[in-house]
């Protein structure tokens, strides 16, 4: 496992047709897929990721009118340590919930355990929450998603559990406070092979599952 990959921006104007490209961290970047989230209530990218040093999550932001990143920040509390982001979602006020599994990949500590911090106004990460009553139970080792539907607050989970089904699991809730559990997943695509992410559409219901097989 390579402790140090480089992150990377692309940034676009005019859908794509050009890009500008640069490089957030050089030398001390992740080992995990970093998450970007878009800041409405301040209009700004915010860069969140899992440091390959300290297994901290660490953050950077940028106006979203054109690439200006600040220099990364650690954003987790002390002597917590991360193993895959599930990654992030805020409201119109700029109130955020981040979550993220356990583990440090490097010295046996059991990875998987899923927890949710809130993400304040500051891009500060808080203290971790149990995502599940039952957090023995529901664990991945993959990287997962997360997303929220701005018109009626719902926030979506989606991960491939770690179980003899290794089944595609998700799970909703209407607050964006870290102190609230998801309730129970269930069971929706049997037989994930590796990662998922998750995305709402305009429906009132409906959302995409990203899968890897």
């Amino acid at each position: 496992m390579t402790a140090h990959c480089r992150i990377a921006w692309a940034w676009t104007n005019n859908s794509g047709n050009s890009w500008t490209t640069g490089t957030i961290t050089p030398t001390n970047g992740t080992f995990a897929k970093p998450e970007v989230i878009y800041d409405t209530s301040r209009d700004r990218f915010v860069l969140l990721y899992i440091n390959g040093q300290d297994y901290r999550i660490w953050g950077a932001w940028s106006p979203a009118i054109g690439p200006s990143w600040t220099a990364p920040v650690v954003l987790s509390q002390p002597g917590e340590r991360f193993r895959y982001m599930g990654g992030a979602v805020m409201d119109a006020t700029g109130t955020g919930l981040v979550v993220a599994s356990t583990g440090n990949p490097y010295f046996g500590t059991r990875p998987g355990r899923l927890v949710q911090m809130a993400l304040t106004g500051s891009y500060s990460v808080g203290w971790q929450y149990w995502v599940f009553d039952d957090f023995y139970a529901h664990i991945t080792r993959r990287h997962f998603g997360i997303a929220r539907r701005a018109s009626n607050g719902r926030v979506l989970l989606a991960f491939r559990a770690t179980s003899s089904v290794r089944a595609m699991v998700v799970s909703t809730k209407t607050s964006i406070s870290p102190s609230v559990e998801f309730p129970a997943p269930t069971e929706e695509i049997a037989w994930m092979i590796n990662g998922v992410d998750v995305a709402f559409n305009g429906s009132a219901a409906a959302f995409t599952a990203g899968l890897s097989w």
